[in-house]
C-alpha cells in the first residue's frame, strides 16, 4: 500500500485541525458569555427600577365605619306579662316601644267583680268574728256552770266544739280576704323589670 492511501484510511488527528476546534471552542464560549451578560443586565435593570409609593398626611379624623346587615334584632330577656285575673281590659298605659322601669303599672282591668269579692270576703269575716264572740261566750259560760255544777260535761263539751269551729271560719274568713286582696291587686298589670314594650 502507499503512503497517500494509507494516511487517508486513518481518521483525522485533533491535532490535525486545531483552528477548527479552537473556533469552535471559542464561539460556544462567547455565545454563553452572551447570554449571560444579557441575563445580568436584565436582572440589573429591574434592580434599579424606582419603588413607587403614594403618601398620605397624617392628621385626626374622625372614622366611623359603616356597615349594613341583615338580621333580626330580639331582647336578651322577654317577659311575657299577663293578667292574673279575669276581666276586661279597661285601661292601657303604655304604647309600643316605650321604656318603663319595674314596677310600672302598664295595664288595668275592670276591677268591679275583685272589688265586689274584697267587699264580700271582708262581709264573711265580719260575721265569723261576731260568731266567735258568741262562741268564746258560751264557753266560758259554760266552763263557769260546769266548775258550779250546773251544766252537763256534754254541753260543755259542745260549746268548746263551737268555739273551735268559730275560731277556724275567722281564719278560713281571714285567708279569703287576703287572696281577695290579692286579686284585686292583680286587676293592674306591672313591669317585673325595667325594659321596652314590645307589643
Amino acid at each position: 500500500m502507499s503512503r497517500k492511501a494509507t494516511s487517508s484510511a486513518l481518521p483525522s488527528s485533533p491535532h490535525r485541525h486545531p483552528f477548527r476546534s479552537k473556533t469552535l471552542l471559542l464561539l460556544v464560549c462567547a455565545g454563553a458569555a452572551i447570554s449571560m451578560s444579557g441575563c445580568q443586565e436584565r436582572q440589573a435593570a429591574e434592580k434599579k427600577l424606582p419603588v413607587v409609593v403614594t403618601t398620605q398626611t397624617v392628621a385626626l379624623a374622625d372614622y366611623a365605619p359603616r356597615t349594613s346587615l341583615t338580621g333580626v334584632i330580639a331582647a336578651r330577656t322577654l317577659n311575657n306579662l299577663s293578667f292574673r285575673v279575669g276581666g276586661r281590659v279597661a285601661e292601657r298605659l303604655v304604647d309600643v316601644g316605650q321604656h318603663v322601669d319595674q314596677g310600672a303599672v302598664l295595664a288595668r282591668i275592670d276591677p268591679q267583680e275583685q272589688e265586689s269579692d274584697l267587699r264580700s270576703a271582708q262581709a264573711d269575716l265580719d260575721a265569723a268574728q261576731a260568731q266567735l264572740t258568741q262562741a268564746e261566750a258560751t264557753y266560758q259560760r259554760q266552763k263557769t256552770l260546769l266548775s258550779q255544777g250546773f251544766t252537763t260535761r256534754r254541753d260543755f263539751d259542745s260549746a268548746d266544739q263551737a268555739l273551735k269551729v268559730a275560731q277556724g271560719s275567722v281564719d278560713a274568713a281571714l285567708s279569703a280576704l287576703a287572696n281577695a286582696k290579692e286579686n284585686l291587686s292583680y286587676t293592674e298589670l306591672k313591669a317585673g323589670a325595667p325594659g321596652v314594650i314590645t307589643a
